[in-house]
Protein backbone atom coordinates (compact mmCIF):
# COMPACT_ATOMS: atom_id res chain seq x y z
CA UNK A 1 0.00 0.00 0.00
CA UNK A 2 1.41 3.35 -1.08
CA UNK A 3 1.30 5.99 1.67
CA UNK A 4 1.00 9.46 0.14
CA UNK A 5 1.56 10.97 3.57
CA UNK A 6 5.14 9.71 3.51
CA UNK A 7 5.76 11.52 0.24
CA UNK A 8 4.87 14.70 2.10
CA UNK A 9 7.11 13.56 4.95
CA UNK A 10 10.06 12.89 2.61
CA UNK A 11 9.62 16.29 0.98
CA UNK A 12 9.62 18.01 4.37
CA UNK A 13 12.66 16.02 5.53
CA UNK A 14 14.80 17.03 2.56
CA UNK A 15 13.76 20.68 2.98
CA UNK A 16 14.93 20.50 6.61
CA UNK A 17 18.29 19.11 5.50
CA UNK A 18 18.84 21.69 2.76
CA UNK A 19 17.75 24.47 5.13
CA UNK A 20 20.35 23.36 7.67
CA UNK A 21 23.18 23.96 5.20
CA UNK A 22 22.36 27.47 3.96
CA UNK A 23 23.09 29.72 6.94
CA UNK A 24 26.61 30.59 5.82
CA UNK A 25 25.53 31.23 2.22
CA UNK A 26 22.86 33.69 3.41
CA UNK A 27 25.11 35.22 6.06
CA UNK A 28 22.71 34.43 8.90
CA UNK A 29 24.16 35.50 12.26
CA UNK A 30 23.25 33.64 15.43
CA UNK A 31 23.66 36.50 17.84
CA UNK A 32 20.15 36.80 19.21
CA UNK A 33 17.39 34.57 20.57
CA UNK A 34 15.05 34.39 17.55
CA UNK A 35 17.75 33.37 15.07
CA UNK A 36 19.15 30.73 17.42
CA UNK A 37 15.65 29.37 18.06
CA UNK A 38 15.04 28.95 14.32
CA UNK A 39 18.30 27.04 13.91
CA UNK A 40 17.48 24.82 16.88
CA UNK A 41 14.12 23.98 15.29
CA UNK A 42 15.74 23.13 11.96
CA UNK A 43 18.75 21.27 13.43
CA UNK A 44 18.78 17.48 13.33
CA UNK A 45 16.80 17.09 10.11
CA UNK A 46 18.79 13.93 9.36
CA UNK A 47 16.72 12.16 12.02
CA UNK A 48 13.61 12.71 9.89
CA UNK A 49 15.39 11.07 6.95
CA UNK A 50 16.53 8.13 9.10
CA UNK A 51 13.06 7.61 10.61
CA UNK A 52 11.49 7.54 7.14
CA UNK A 53 14.16 5.12 5.93
CA UNK A 54 13.38 2.76 8.80
CA UNK A 55 9.64 3.05 8.22
CA UNK A 56 9.97 2.28 4.51
CA UNK A 57 12.40 -0.58 5.16
CA UNK A 58 9.57 -2.57 6.72
CA UNK A 59 6.77 -1.15 4.59
CA UNK A 60 8.49 -1.83 1.24
CA UNK A 61 11.28 -4.39 1.67
CA UNK A 62 10.88 -6.43 4.82
CA UNK A 63 8.11 -8.88 4.06
CA UNK A 64 9.77 -10.36 0.95
CA UNK A 65 13.29 -9.56 2.02
CA UNK A 66 16.27 -10.62 -0.06
CA UNK A 67 19.42 -9.20 1.48
CA UNK A 68 21.54 -9.72 -1.63
CA UNK A 69 19.11 -7.85 -3.89
CA UNK A 70 18.38 -5.19 -1.28
CA UNK A 71 22.04 -4.41 -0.71
CA UNK A 72 22.85 -4.65 -4.42
CA UNK A 73 20.30 -1.92 -5.15
CA UNK A 74 21.61 0.26 -2.34
CA UNK A 75 25.15 -0.05 -3.66
CA UNK A 76 24.02 0.77 -7.20
CA UNK A 77 21.73 3.68 -6.38
CA UNK A 78 23.42 5.12 -3.29
CA UNK A 79 27.11 4.21 -3.32
CA UNK A 80 27.79 4.75 -7.04
CA UNK A 81 26.27 8.28 -7.13
CA UNK A 82 28.27 9.04 -3.99
CA UNK A 83 31.51 7.92 -5.62
CA UNK A 84 30.78 9.85 -8.82
CA UNK A 85 29.47 13.11 -7.35
CA UNK A 86 32.07 13.09 -4.61
CA UNK A 87 35.06 12.57 -6.88
CA UNK A 88 35.91 16.19 -7.74
CA UNK A 89 35.65 17.63 -4.20
CA UNK A 90 37.52 14.59 -2.89
CA UNK A 91 40.26 15.16 -5.46
CA UNK A 92 40.48 18.80 -4.38
CA UNK A 93 40.87 17.81 -0.72
CA UNK A 94 43.42 15.09 -1.43
CA UNK A 95 45.57 17.43 -3.53
CA UNK A 96 45.26 20.21 -0.93
CA UNK A 97 47.00 18.05 1.71
CA UNK A 98 44.77 19.47 4.46
CA UNK A 99 45.96 19.09 8.04
CA UNK A 100 42.49 19.46 9.57
CA UNK A 101 41.05 16.92 12.02
CA UNK A 102 44.40 16.43 13.74
CA UNK A 103 46.04 15.46 10.47
CA UNK A 104 43.78 12.41 9.99
CA UNK A 105 43.67 12.92 6.22
CA UNK A 106 47.22 14.20 5.86
CA UNK A 107 49.66 11.82 4.09
CA UNK A 108 51.64 9.69 6.54
CA UNK A 109 54.45 8.90 4.12
CA UNK A 110 55.79 9.21 0.59
CA UNK A 111 54.69 7.50 -2.59
CA UNK A 112 51.39 7.37 -4.46
CA UNK A 113 49.68 5.04 -1.97
CA UNK A 114 50.57 7.03 1.17
CA UNK A 115 50.16 10.47 -0.37
CA UNK A 116 47.03 9.99 -2.47
CA UNK A 117 45.32 6.60 -2.26
CA UNK A 118 45.05 6.24 1.52
CA UNK A 119 43.84 9.85 2.08
CA UNK A 120 41.28 9.33 -0.73
CA UNK A 121 40.01 6.15 0.91
CA UNK A 122 39.78 7.94 4.26
CA UNK A 123 37.75 10.73 2.67
CA UNK A 124 35.42 8.27 0.95
CA UNK A 125 35.04 6.25 4.17
CA UNK A 126 34.01 9.32 6.18
CA UNK A 127 32.47 11.64 3.59
CA UNK A 128 34.37 14.56 5.08
CA UNK A 129 35.23 16.05 1.70
CA UNK A 130 31.75 17.60 1.47
CA UNK A 131 29.27 18.68 4.13
CA UNK A 132 26.32 16.23 4.34
CA UNK A 133 28.19 13.47 2.47
CA UNK A 134 29.13 11.82 5.79
CA UNK A 135 25.61 10.35 5.69
CA UNK A 136 26.34 7.99 2.78
CA UNK A 137 29.09 5.84 4.41
CA UNK A 138 26.91 5.77 7.52
CA UNK A 139 23.83 4.71 5.51
CA UNK A 140 25.74 1.99 3.67
CA UNK A 141 26.89 0.60 7.03
CA UNK A 142 23.34 0.84 8.39
CA UNK A 143 22.03 -1.10 5.38
CA UNK A 144 24.59 -3.84 6.08
CA UNK A 145 22.76 -4.45 9.34
CA UNK A 146 19.45 -5.09 7.54
CA UNK A 147 19.20 -8.77 8.56
CA UNK A 148 19.26 -7.62 12.20
CA UNK A 149 16.71 -4.90 11.46
CA UNK A 150 14.41 -7.45 9.82
CA UNK A 151 14.74 -9.71 12.85
CA UNK A 152 13.90 -6.74 15.07
CA UNK A 153 10.70 -6.16 13.07
CA UNK A 154 9.30 -9.56 14.05
CA UNK A 155 9.99 -9.68 17.79
CA UNK A 156 7.42 -8.71 20.44
CA UNK A 157 6.39 -5.05 20.57
CA UNK A 158 7.43 -4.82 24.23
CA UNK A 159 10.92 -6.08 23.35
CA UNK A 160 11.10 -3.63 20.46
CA UNK A 161 10.27 -0.71 22.73
CA UNK A 162 12.81 -1.84 25.32
CA UNK A 163 15.54 -1.92 22.66
CA UNK A 164 14.54 1.48 21.26
CA UNK A 165 14.42 3.11 24.70
CA UNK A 166 17.73 1.57 25.78
CA UNK A 167 19.51 2.70 22.63
CA UNK A 168 17.88 6.13 22.88
CA UNK A 169 19.33 6.61 26.36
CA UNK A 170 22.75 5.89 24.90
CA UNK A 171 22.10 8.25 21.99
CA UNK A 172 21.12 11.25 24.10
CA UNK A 173 24.33 10.95 26.12
CA UNK A 174 26.88 10.10 23.41
CA UNK A 175 25.56 12.80 21.00
CA UNK A 176 26.62 13.06 17.37
CA UNK A 177 30.35 12.65 16.60
CA UNK A 178 32.69 15.61 16.25
CA UNK A 179 32.55 16.73 12.59
CA UNK A 180 30.50 13.55 11.94
CA UNK A 181 33.78 11.63 11.58
CA UNK A 182 32.99 8.57 13.70
CA UNK A 183 30.69 6.22 11.82
CA UNK A 184 30.36 3.97 14.88
CA UNK A 185 29.14 6.87 17.00
CA UNK A 186 26.68 7.86 14.26
CA UNK A 187 25.37 4.28 14.22
CA UNK A 188 24.78 4.37 17.98
CA UNK A 189 23.09 7.75 17.65
CA UNK A 190 20.78 7.05 14.72
CA UNK A 191 20.02 3.33 15.05
CA UNK A 192 17.21 3.87 17.61
CA UNK A 193 15.66 6.45 15.25
CA UNK A 194 15.78 3.90 12.42
CA UNK A 195 14.32 1.21 14.67
CA UNK A 196 11.55 3.57 15.77
CA UNK A 197 10.69 4.02 12.09
CA UNK A 198 10.49 0.23 11.72
CA UNK A 199 8.39 -0.03 14.89
CA UNK A 200 5.93 2.61 13.67
CA UNK A 201 5.67 0.81 10.32
CA UNK A 202 5.08 -2.61 11.90
CA UNK A 203 2.43 -1.19 14.25
CA UNK A 204 1.30 1.64 11.97
CA UNK A 205 -2.47 1.50 12.50
CA UNK A 206 -2.05 1.03 16.25
CA UNK A 207 0.37 3.99 16.45
CA UNK A 208 -2.02 6.16 14.47
CA UNK A 209 -4.88 5.16 16.76
CA UNK A 210 -2.91 5.79 19.98
CA UNK A 211 -1.34 9.09 18.91
CA UNK A 212 -4.27 10.57 16.98
CA UNK A 213 -5.24 13.86 18.59
CA UNK A 214 -1.77 14.36 20.10
CA UNK A 215 -0.46 16.49 17.24
CA UNK A 216 -0.57 19.71 19.27
CA UNK A 217 1.11 18.23 22.40
CA UNK A 218 3.87 16.71 20.23
CA UNK A 219 4.43 20.02 18.46
CA UNK A 220 4.53 21.81 21.82
CA UNK A 221 7.20 19.34 22.98
CA UNK A 222 9.27 20.19 19.89
CA UNK A 223 8.94 23.95 20.42
CA UNK A 224 9.52 23.71 24.18
CA UNK A 225 12.71 21.70 23.75
CA UNK A 226 14.00 24.13 21.11
CA UNK A 227 13.28 27.06 23.44
CA UNK A 228 14.98 25.27 26.35
CA UNK A 229 18.03 24.60 24.20
CA UNK A 230 18.12 28.25 23.14
CA UNK A 231 17.72 29.57 26.69
CA UNK A 232 20.68 27.47 27.79
CA UNK A 233 22.76 28.91 24.97
CA UNK A 234 23.23 25.84 22.80
CA UNK A 235 23.14 26.43 19.04
CA UNK A 236 22.26 23.63 16.62
CA UNK A 237 23.21 19.96 16.87
CA UNK A 238 25.13 18.42 19.75
CA UNK A 239 28.57 17.11 18.75
CA UNK A 240 31.24 15.68 21.04
CA UNK A 241 33.58 12.78 21.68
CA UNK A 242 31.51 9.72 22.54
CA UNK A 243 32.75 9.24 26.11
CA UNK A 244 32.91 12.88 27.21
CA UNK A 245 29.91 13.90 29.29
CA UNK A 246 28.12 17.01 28.01
CA UNK A 247 24.55 16.60 29.20
CA UNK A 248 21.50 15.47 27.27
CA UNK A 249 21.09 15.87 23.52
CA UNK A 250 17.83 17.82 23.37
CA UNK A 251 17.80 17.83 19.56
CA UNK A 252 17.53 14.02 19.57
CA UNK A 253 14.43 14.07 21.78
CA UNK A 254 12.99 17.04 19.89
CA UNK A 255 13.32 15.32 16.51
CA UNK A 256 11.81 12.07 17.80
CA UNK A 257 8.75 14.09 18.81
CA UNK A 258 8.77 15.82 15.42
CA UNK A 259 8.91 12.48 13.58
CA UNK A 260 5.84 11.29 15.47
CA UNK A 261 4.11 14.62 14.87
CA UNK A 262 4.62 14.47 11.11
CA UNK A 263 3.62 10.80 10.92
CA UNK A 264 0.30 11.57 12.64
CA UNK A 265 -0.40 15.01 11.18
CA UNK A 266 0.37 14.07 7.57
CA UNK A 267 -1.87 10.99 7.72
CA UNK A 268 -4.74 13.28 6.65
CA UNK A 269 -3.01 13.75 3.28
CA UNK A 270 -2.96 10.05 2.37
CA UNK A 271 -5.66 10.65 -0.25
CA UNK A 272 -4.46 14.08 -1.38
CA UNK A 273 -1.75 13.92 -4.01
CA UNK A 274 0.26 16.99 -4.90
CA UNK A 275 2.51 17.01 -7.97
CA UNK A 276 5.03 19.42 -6.45
CA UNK A 277 5.29 17.41 -3.24
CA UNK A 278 5.62 14.15 -5.18
CA UNK A 279 8.37 15.68 -7.32
CA UNK A 280 10.33 16.91 -4.29
CA UNK A 281 9.91 13.53 -2.58
CA UNK A 282 10.92 11.48 -5.62
CA UNK A 283 14.02 13.62 -6.24
CA UNK A 284 14.92 13.93 -2.54
CA UNK A 285 18.07 11.86 -2.83
CA UNK A 286 19.26 13.89 -5.81
CA UNK A 287 18.57 17.06 -3.86
CA UNK A 288 20.62 15.64 -1.00
CA UNK A 289 23.56 14.91 -3.29
CA UNK A 290 23.43 18.19 -5.23
CA UNK A 291 22.33 20.97 -2.87
CA UNK A 292 25.59 21.12 -0.97
CA UNK A 293 27.46 21.98 -4.18
CA UNK A 294 25.42 25.18 -4.46
CA UNK A 295 25.63 26.02 -0.75
CA UNK A 296 29.41 25.48 -0.83
CA UNK A 297 29.90 27.44 -4.07
CA UNK A 298 27.90 30.42 -2.84
CA UNK A 299 29.83 30.41 0.43
CA UNK A 300 33.14 30.43 -1.48
CA UNK A 301 32.00 33.15 -3.89
CA UNK A 302 30.77 35.29 -1.00
CA UNK A 303 34.37 35.37 0.21
CA UNK A 304 35.80 36.12 -3.24
CA UNK A 305 33.33 38.61 -4.71
CA UNK A 306 30.38 40.56 -3.42
CA UNK A 307 27.38 38.49 -4.47
CA UNK A 308 25.15 40.36 -2.06
CA UNK A 309 23.44 37.21 -0.81
CA UNK A 310 25.28 36.97 2.52
CA UNK A 311 23.35 39.90 3.95
CA UNK A 312 21.95 38.04 6.96
CA UNK A 313 18.38 38.34 5.71
CA UNK A 314 15.92 35.51 6.27
CA UNK A 315 14.23 36.54 3.01
CA UNK A 316 17.51 35.88 1.20
CA UNK A 317 17.81 32.60 3.09
CA UNK A 318 14.33 31.47 2.01
CA UNK A 319 15.02 32.59 -1.56
CA UNK A 320 18.18 30.48 -1.61
CA UNK A 321 16.29 27.54 -0.10
CA UNK A 322 13.59 27.61 -2.78
CA UNK A 323 16.01 28.37 -5.63
CA UNK A 324 18.59 25.72 -4.78
CA UNK A 325 15.92 23.07 -4.21
CA UNK A 326 14.30 23.97 -7.53
CA UNK A 327 17.62 23.88 -9.41
CA UNK A 328 18.47 20.47 -7.92
CA UNK A 329 15.08 19.12 -9.02
CA UNK A 330 15.58 20.56 -12.51
CA UNK A 331 19.03 18.94 -12.80
CA UNK A 332 17.62 15.61 -11.61
CA UNK A 333 14.74 15.70 -14.10
CA UNK A 334 16.95 16.83 -16.98
CA UNK A 335 19.51 14.11 -16.26
CA UNK A 336 16.78 11.48 -16.14
CA UNK A 337 15.36 12.73 -19.44
CA UNK A 338 18.73 12.79 -21.21
CA UNK A 339 20.14 9.52 -19.84
CA UNK A 340 17.21 7.60 -18.29
CA UNK A 341 19.16 4.33 -18.05
CA UNK A 342 22.02 5.84 -16.08
CA UNK A 343 20.58 8.78 -14.13
CA UNK A 344 20.08 6.75 -10.93
CA UNK A 345 23.74 5.74 -11.03
CA UNK A 346 24.82 9.37 -11.33
CA UNK A 347 22.43 11.41 -9.19
CA UNK A 348 20.23 8.82 -7.47
CA UNK A 349 17.09 9.57 -9.54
Amino acid sequence: MYLTSFSYFRAIAIIFIVAGHLYKAAGIQFDHFANILVQNLIAGGTSLFVFISGFLFFHVFCQHFNFKEFYKKKLKYVLIPYLILGFLPLLYHVLSFKEDWNGFFYPQGDGIIQMYLIPALKYYATGRFMAAYWYIPFAITLFMMSPLHRRFAYIKASHQMLIILSLSVIAIFIHRPVDNLSMIQSLFYYTPVYLLGIFCSVHYERCIHLLKGYEVPLLLVVISLAITQTVYGHIGNYHKEAFNFAGIDLVYVQKIALCLFFMIYLKRYDHKTNKVIELIASTSFSIYFLHIYFAWSIGILNNKVNLGVDNGSWITYLTLLVSITGICIAIACLTKKLIPKYSRYIIGY
